[in-house]
């Protein structure tokens, strides 16, 4: 994490995430999330929302941020485009027509939301959309204005995305009531790719324990059905299987 921009309908805001200030502005972001005052929305957030907590690792922080998510208080640009898209029947792509262009295809970065909602190309050719890395130890002052212009742009953009989502919305009504289930699904999913899959012993041993248990119930009804020949393992369950899907359901075998 470099910095944090934060917009609203007062401009655009970017602090430096060496700046005294900046995690208390964070936290206070989030304790206003988690209290259901303010809404905090992004593009992609659930990746920004990950860096922002391997930066800071704060237990408290990082409550804040699952009861946010659990409240419903965070919302992702890209999410919500592809619920609209989708409800409309235009997810991916619409024809439009010859006469409109025939087929148009939709994409669903920042910059493809920007221009089909905004009009505004958003530069991200900049050789500074990679190089932020550079800047870690530089005050935002002393940013070149390239720089500090396209960390602000990102955050008007998706701002002003936003609300061009909410108006549009606004024409279907419901559209975008399961907005909270799916980011908070996708918050998990990044959290997997980022972390992987991990286990508790406790629920991997109870799990193991009844799994045991039902096969041990099972065995002997499957040996007795002649689906299972335990000298033999799983060879005769599959072809008995095989055999049963030639049979009817009431009882005849079909003639081959």
């Amino acid at each position: 994490m470099i910095s944090l921009a934060v917009a609203n309908v007062s401009g655009v805001k970017l602090w430096h995430v060496r700046d005294p200030g900046t995690r208390g502005i964070v936290v206070d972001l989030w304790e206003g999330a988690a209290a259901g005052e303010i809404r905090l929305a992004g593009h992609n957030i659930a990746y920004d929302v990950a860096v922002m907590l391997a930066q800071y690792r704060d237990r408290k922080l990082d409550d804040l941020v699952f009861a946010a998510y659990a409240r419903g208080s965070v919302s992702d640009t890209m999410i919500r485009q592809k619920l609209l898209d989708i409800a409309r029947g235009c997810y991916r792509g619409e024809n439009r027509g010859e006469a409109r262009g025939g087929w148009i295809k939709h994409g669903y970065r920042l910059v493809d939301l920007s221009l089909r909602h905004l009009g505004i190309v958003l530069n991200k050719e900049t050789p500074w959309r990679l190089r932020f890395a550079e800047l870690r130890e530089v005050p935002v002052e002393e940013w070149p204005e390239e720089a500090r212009r396209y960390a602000e742009e990102d955050g008007i953009a998706t701002f002003d995305v936003w609300n061009a989502q909410d108006r549009d919305a606004a024409t279907f009504p419901g559209v975008l009531e399961d907005e909270a289930r799916q980011v908070r699904a996708a918050w998990a999913l990044h959290l997997m790719s980022v972390w992987g899959i991990r286990t508790e012993e406790g629920g991997i041993r109870k799990l193991e324990a009844e799994a045991k248990r039902e096969i041990a119930e099972l065995t002997p009804i499957l040996v007795e059905a002649g689906l299972l020949d335990l000298r033999k393992g799983t060879r005769k369950l599959k072809a008995a299987l095989d055999r049963m899907k030639r049979i009817k359901p009431e009882g005849r075998r079909t003639e081959t």
